[in-house]
């Protein structure tokens, strides 16, 4: 008996891994699929975002564009960790952060949900920062974006009939300290302990219970410390406070992880390199040809891998193919291979919206030259083509 009791819990226990195995796969295909099509949305939000400001807007719409433009780049991280949640991959390299500058640009833009009660002035959010300067972080900048953009709008949301909204910066040793204190009625003491568990929330049916759980990880994912405050009383509000490792500042210090970018250069320096172009996304196929021809290439835009094929059987030639791997039909693999060979490209470039995961498997087989991963940047695709300069004619 005590033999097929131990059968019966082994069975179980098989019968358990199986069923999470098998969770954790759907999961992780589900995940690649969001992160596919977040990643092509992103990609034209991106490169429209890039290719207005290069246009030399005046400093209000810059500034609006800027903001647009690190959303997009936030939201290409956040895709990151949701595919890291499903599957290995090596720990990002944390920067030196300058945490004055990296909460001012979470007001910028955060400040259409801050500052929409401003044509009612009983209603209005008075809101400040105090910002001590020189205050160093190590981490992730999107991922700290996410914590203070969290802890503002869940201020703002604590306001629905107005109040102050306080943001301050400070370092005392080795530790910095963010503050985010709001005057809405508070929360009840006995709920204090609770804030930070995953699902639950005080917004009812207008919160998830998940973005305080969320900068909870995040920050301790940091080396630091997250607690909320609510002293007793109606209107007397709610502190949260994020306490980081200081360090010392670098050389040169990046308060962003948006790669610098440069002006226009001059068309000349391409002018003539022909780019073959092969994505299924119009958007998408749109704003890179579009990129491309700023930076001064001749493009030709396909939009299928079928038609790539049929191009490069019929004798066309290209200093660069650059080609989506993911298609219906004919795939980015195929179009890689027929380009080989016909010898039509001297450069081979594959972008796919599953990010980076494409220089995996069965691609690096395939002697691609460069990967793009969606969303990109300018810098990124004149990186990418970057070598068509040595190469080309």
């Amino acid at each position: 008996m005590e033999e097929l009791r131990g059968s019966l819990n082994e069975l179980k226990r098989v019968r358990t891994e199986a069923v999470r195995a098998e969770s954790l796969r759907v999961l992780g295909q589900m995940a690649g699929e969001v992160a596919h099509d977040f990643n092509n949305l992103l990609a034209v939000i991106l490169g429209e975002t890039q290719l207005l400001i290069q246009d030399r807007p005046d400093a209000g719409v810059e500034r609006s564009l800027e903001v647009i433009e690190r959303a997009a780049m936030d939201g290409a991280a956040a895709i990151r960790r949701i595919q890291s949640s499903t599957r290995a991959r090596p720990r990002e390299e944390f920067n030196v952060l300058d945490l004055g500058e990296l909460v001012r640009e979470v007001l910028d833009f955060t400040r259409v949900r801050w500052a929409s009660g401003g044509s009612d002035p009983a209603r209005a959010i008075r809101t400040r920062c105090r910002s001590a300067r020189g205050v160093h972080v190590s981490g992730l900048a999107p991922e700290l974006r996410e914590v203070f953009t969290n802890l503002v709008l869940n201020a703002v949301d604590a306001m629905p009939e107005g109040g102050d909204l306080l943001v301050a910066v400070r370092a005392d040793g080795r530790a910095a300290e963010v503050q985010v204190r709001d005057t809405g009625p508070g929360i009840p003491p006995e709920l204090v302990e609770r804030v930070f568990d995953p699902f639950f929330s005080t917004k009812g049916e207008g919160g998830n219970g998940l973005g305080l759980a969320i900068a909870k990880e995040i920050v301790e994912r940091h080396g630091g410390a997250i607690a909320l405050a609510a002293p007793p009383g109606s209107v007397t509000g709610t502190v949260v406070t994020v306490t980081l490792p200081v360090v010392a500042p670098p050389v040169a210090c990046v308060p962003t992880d948006v790669a610098p970018r440069a002006r226009r250069a001059p068309a000349a320096a391409a002018e003539h390199r022909s780019v073959l172009v092969v994505d299924d996304e119009e958007g998408v196929l749109r704003v890179l040809a579009t990129m491309l021809r700023a930076e001064g290439f001749s493009v030709t835009a396909a939009a299928s891998g079928a038609e790539a094929t049929r191009r490069i059987e019929a004798g066309e030639r290209y200093d660069v193919v650059i080609t989506d791997l993911y298609m219906p039909g004919t795939s980015g693999v195929e179009v890689i291979a027929a380009t080989r060979r016909a010898a039509a490209a001297r450069r081979v470039v594959v972008m796919s919206g599953y990010g980076d995961v494409v220089g995996e498997g069965r691609i690096a087989r395939q002697s691609v030259d460069g990967v793009l991963a969606k969303p990109f940047t300018l810098a990124d695709v004149r990186e990418a083509v970057g070598g068509a300069e040595q190469v080309a004619t």
